[in-house]
């Protein structure tokens, strides 16, 4: 972390005095008037005049790009940092400090997730460190899944959908980093990621072919969607779930011809169909963890 340099370049200072910053930079202060700035930040995350999670959590960061600078100049003294830290910053525990001091070296990659506030914002970077300067990172984590990070988990089945979609977003990554092609459509595999289906060494072996055309690859993971099975023979699945995918594709088919044609059958009574729905919305909520409240899922695509 020594090594690292925190610059006004990768990050924009919200909190921070920019002047500040330059002369904690130039190592032109003493350690006592860092410890007092330190300090003066720290108070930004507690006070009630940061009602915005964003301007709290952009504190917290800050904080962390100050801690970074005082330790080099701490250090440099030949003071132990550990003890200086515990001294200096009795309001901050360790564990705290190493977490701002994390975010801080992420730059300007955390900005754009501030709203999340700061301990969604860690546990995401915590757990997704490795693919955070993937160019996808945007797209999925955000664009796809950031009602996760925004969302209030007040229950069980809040957390468990919460897991389930941390879950699929980091396979999404561990896909990308296996598979040799670069253009394979990023929604078909989040699709095929929600199924709950999880890529195997035989799917990398067939998708990583050169001779395997963008079509088939597309065709692959339809498969899958539609099947729970890829078309690899040596990829097996559940007979149960299989059955369940099968079924699932099958009433598909049916619902878009009867949309296609405008011809519906009639000899289904509409209390039964209505009674039907209802168990298999109560199902789908069991299955994912979420809770039915007679919206979208985020789950589907």
């Amino acid at each position: 972390m020594e090594n690292n340099i925190i610059s006004t370049e990768s990050h924009e200072l919200l909190i921070i005095n920019t002047d500040s910053f330059d002369e904690f930079q130039k190592n032109t202060l003493s350690l006592e008037q860092e410890v007092e700035i330190i300090n003066r930040v720290l108070l930004k995350t507690e006070g009630e005049e940061q009602e915005l999670m964003a301007m709290r959590t952009a504190a917290w960061v800050e904080l962390g790009i100050l801690l970074i600078e005082h330790k080099k100049h701490v250090e440099a003294a030949d003071l132990g940092w550990v003890q200086w830290a515990r001294k200096n910053f009795p309001k901050l525990n360790k564990t705290r400090r190493q977490q701002c001091m994390f975010i801080a070296e992420a730059g300007k990659k955390a900005e754009q997730f501030y709203y999340m506030g700061f301990d969604r914002l860690y546990d995401l970077f915590g757990t997704l460190k490795d693919y955070i300067k993937d160019p996808d990172f945007q797209y999925v984590v955000k664009e796809k899944y950031g009602n996760i990070f925004t969302d209030v988990m007040q229950t069980d089945e809040d957390k468990q959908h919460y897991k389930i979609c941390i879950d699929i977003i980091q396979a999404y990554f561990k896909f990308k980093t296996a598979i040799k092609i670069s253009d394979f459509n990023r929604d078909s595999v989040l699709a095929v990621l929600r199924t709950g289906y999880r890529f195997k060494d035989a799917d990398y072996s067939y998708l990583n072919h050169s001779l395997v055309p963008s079509d088939k690859v597309e065709e692959y993971f339809r498969d899958i969607i539609l099947t729970g099975n890829s078309s690899n023979k040596n990829s097996k699945r559940s007979k149960s779930m299989e059955s369940l995918q099968h079924l699932l594709a099958k009433m598909g088919e049916l619902i878009e011809h009867c949309e296609r044609t405008g011809l519906y059958p009639q000899t289904v009574p509409a209390d039964y169909f209505g009674y039907m729905i209802n168990k298999q919305i109560n199902f789908f909520h069991t299955m994912y963890g979420t809770t039915n409240n007679n919206t979208a899922s985020p789950l589907l695509p």
